[in-house]
């Protein structure tokens, strides 16, 4: 008995944190897809590269995910002509967040 617990506990100290890390890449990939998603619908509103950063927080423990926008104060027309296309791209169950650079 004491064999096979001290294996299930070696093997939980080798796979825990490898089976987080595989899980914590897979929600940033996600979060790159994401952003090249919105960055792309932004390109198409404008017609190029605007003044504007886009950047997507993956989910977390208890924390829902999050697509930044970042623009400087003289530059809020930007956020408020792209908002409906990011929105449309923004997978469910995450926050759009608008802040000045």
């Amino acid at each position: 008995m004491e064999s096979v617990l001290g294996t299930a506990v070696a093997v939980a100290l080798i796979a825990g944190p490898f089976a987080w890390r595989v899980l914590h890449d897979r929600r940033q990939a996600q979060s790159l897809a994401t952003r090249a998603e919105i960055q792309g619908a932004v390109r198409g509103v404008f017609g190029g590269e605007p003044f504007l950063t886009v950047q997507v927080v993956p989910p977390g423990l208890g924390r829902a995910g999050r697509v930044l926008l970042s623009v400087s104060r003289e530059d809020d027309w930007l956020a408020r002509a792209a908002w409906r296309a990011v929105a449309r791209k923004m997978p469910p169950a995450y926050e759009l967040i608008v802040r000045h650079a």
